[in-house]
This record gives C-alpha cells, sequence and structure tokens, in this order.
C-alpha cells in the first residue's frame, strides 16, 4: 500500500515527546511506499528545529534518506492548481504546502494521505467525492501486530471469526482492496467440522479476526503457491462458505520455492 505522508505524521514520528509519535509510528510502519514532496520535508524540518532544535531536525533528514521514502517533484501544475484551490475554497484553513499535497495528489492519482491535519479530509476537489482522500490515521491494528509477531517467530495461532476457530501458519502480512490480509497457511479445519486436518493456503481478512491467541501446534514450513521456471498457473479467488474467507485456489503441481 502506498500512500502520501503529510508534515504531521513525519513530525509526530520524529519526535520522541510527541503524544502521537507511537501511532505515528505504527502509520507509518502499516505502509509499504511513503510518498511526500521536498515542500513538506523542509516544513517538517523547521517545525522540528523550532520546537527541538537543528540535531534533532537534522537527525530526522538523514534517517530519511536512507529509508526509501519517495519524494516527489512538484510542477508548476501544480502551483498553479493551488492557485485554483484557494480562490475555489477561501474558507478553508489551508496553507500553501496544504494545497500543493492536494494538487500533486490528483495529479499522481495518490488515494491515501496519512495525516493528522484534520483539512485533509474536509478537502473535497470535485463534487460528490466526499472525503477525496482516504485518511490513515491509524497504524496496524491488534490482529495485524499479533499476526506480524508468530510470523517472526514461526509460532502458529489460533484464529478466532464468526464463532469459527482455525489454526493457521501466517506467511504474509500486507494489503489488498483497501484493507489488511494475512496470507496463511490453515494447518487444521474449523473446529466445527469433522474433515480430517489438512494444509491449504488461504487469505485471512484481518478485520473479520475476533481473536489472535497461541497454537499448540507445530510451525508447519511449506512452500508458497507460486510457479516453476517455465510453468504458468492460473490463481483465482473463491468464497469457501465453511471458512468465511476468501481463497486462493492454485492448481495441485507446478508450485516453486519460497519467495
Amino acid at each position: 500500500m502506498s500512500a502520501f505522508v503529510d508534515s504531521s505524521v513525519w513530525f509526530a514520528a520524529a519526535a520522541k515527546r510527541d503524544a502521537q509519535n507511537e501511532r505515528a509510528k505504527s502509520i507509518l510502519r502499516s505502509i509499504d511506499q511513503h510518498l511526500t514532496t521536498a515542500l513538506v520535508l523542509v516544513e517538517t524540518w523547521h517545525l522540528l528545529e523550532a520546537q527541538f532544535g537543528k540535531d534533532v531536525a537534522d537527525t530526522f533528514w538523514e534517517r530519511l534518506r536512507d529509508s526509501g521514502v519517495q519524494i516527489e517533484p512538484v510542477i508548476g501544475a501544480d502551483l498553479e492548481a493551488a492557485s485554483k484551490i484557494e480562490a475555489s475554497f477561501p474558507d478553508e484553513r489551508c496553507s500553501f504546502i496544504d494545497r500543493t499535497s492536494f494538487a500533486l495528489m490528483e495529479r499522481l492519482e495518490i488515494t491515501r494521505a496519512a495525516t493528522f491535519n484534520p483539512v485533509f479530509a474536509t478537502y473535497q476537489p470535485r463534487p460528490g467525492r466526499k472525503p477525496p482522500f482516504p485518511i490513515l490515521s491509524e497504524g496496524h491494528n491488534e490482529t495485524f501486530i499479533a499476526l506480524e509477531q508468530a510470523l517472526l517467530e514461526r509460532r502458529p495461532v489460533r484464529v478466532s471469526h464468526d464463532g469459527k476457530c482455525q489454526t493457521v501458519c501466517p506467511y504474509i502480512l500486507g494489503h489488498a482492496a483497501g484493507e489488511e490480509r494475512a496470507f496463511a497457511l490453515l494447518v487444521e479445519p474449523s473446529s466445527n467440522t469433522k474433515q480430517p486436518a489438512r494444509h491449504g493456503w488461504i487469505c485471512l481478512r484481518l478485520s473479520k479476526i475476533d481473536s489472535v491467541r497461541s497454537a499448540n501446534e507445530r510451525w508447519v514450513e511449506q512452500d508458497y503457491p507460486v510457479p516453476c521456471s517455465g510453468v504458468s498457473i492460473r490463481c483465482t479467488w473463491k468464497r469457501s462458505e465453511r471458512h468465511n474467507v476468501e481463497q486462493i485456489c492454485f492448481p495441485s503441481r507446478g508450485y516453486g520455492a519460497p519467495m
């Protein structure tokens, strides 16, 4: 998942004494590709320098340089669009940098913004589009964090959803269709079935999971279902009524090594 990161989140993540520090860092961890502008970074540097001193501001910049953040250039068209935004919304309390951010996001079709600035949620670039950008104001939820820890420790967990319980080995965590999901190995069927234990890959929607707890099982190592060299496969999505999750279905042969 990619998102435009505003100075409010950069500032809070860099300032350990800021009340939003942990929240901001969690938001940044939940984003795969961070997008921003040089104007936003300059604003952040000056805010940090004014409140905490030059050393803190310089440390922020040095760490950012090696972080893989994508700094998008603000071009003349963005400046022109920013002027039109000011004329169209004279009552909005938008700074010049906010307006250039809106213009750039529209031009590049960036669909998400990580910000604590309420102006992002109220700005409406076109009639009928409300809000213009989904706002990332929270980081990973507790379910994501629990599954992430289980993945790092190679530890199976039992996940509960809709009154059912499954034991899974989480292998990949990320975003799909705008929500957090886990690609996991199902090591036993739902507890309310009588079918024998089996291993199969499933995609869990984290918003549907009620709880995650440790399972008294061993971690199951299994190759991801990816094609071998020269072998083409077709994967499809289907709804499993029994497990109430979306499953990725692959052919029974042609699996390759883990990615």
